[in-house]
């Protein structure tokens, strides 16, 4: 139903209400007219109510996988630990801010080369072997290990915590340049396996030799 259409079914059920009320107090028949009349607006309303649910959840899951992270670094437009949605729909990953909704980045799937979770300390310690970026089993990590090791640094570890970080590598459509973008997952129990073993079965684009 249109929301035009749904606006006059409301103000018809509130006439319609009221008059059987001022009709009732007045002994009037007409006041069961009235009172059918409501009760066949509000069916209508409640059925349209649960068909409007019906479709707003379909196009909730419309998608191929999702997961919430924490962008931490590869997005210019984009704050460190800014909350994220990453949606894959129709062979397209679409990063999405939390907050205010803005769609701040979107790769198509035969742009990324490779995926994968790393630790803290993983990252830190891959990062070490190139100034700027590092390269690990086919894995760039861009300036993140600079980053996360920042972080580890000024930060109070609590006992037995281990943080876990997504980074995916893509190739620029700029320069073909390979980059590294980094989430952190904060809910320990986000879905980053499943999240990531999807991506590998749907990356076209082989990892490239650097």
């Amino acid at each position: 139903m249109k929301k035009p259409l749904r606006a006059l079914c409301w103000i018809l059920l509130i006439v319609g209400l009221i008059s059987s009320i001022v009709l009732v107090s007045q002994n009037d028949l007409r006041a069961n007219f009235f009172y059918a009349f409501s009760l066949v607006l509000i069916v209508v309303l409640i059925i349209d109510s649960r068909k409007k649910k019906k479709e707003i959840k379909a196009q909730q899951i419309q998608y191929d996988a999702q997961i919430r992270l924490n962008h931490i670094d590869g997005i210019p437009n984009v704050i460190k630990d800014d909350p994220c949605i990453l949606t894959v729909k129709d062979g397209v990953l679409h990063i999405t801010q939390t907050i205010n909704k803005f769609e701040a980045a979107t790769l198509n799937l035969n742009q990324i080369t490779n995926i994968g979770a790393f630790t803290e300390s993983e990252i830190v310690e891959k990062s070490k072997h190139v100034v700027g970026r590092s390269i690990a089993g086919g894995m760039v990590f861009g300036p993140v290990g600079a980053i996360v090791g920042g972080i580890s640094g000024t930060q109070k570890k609590q006992k037995n915590k281990v943080r876990l970080f997504l980074v995916i590598n893509y190739v620029s459509s700029q320069n073909q340049d390979i980059k590294a973008i980094t989430f952190e997952n904060v809910n320990p129990f986000g879905g980053t396996q499943n999240f990531i073993n999807y991506m590998n079965e749907h990356i076209t684009r082989q990892a490239v030799s650097l």
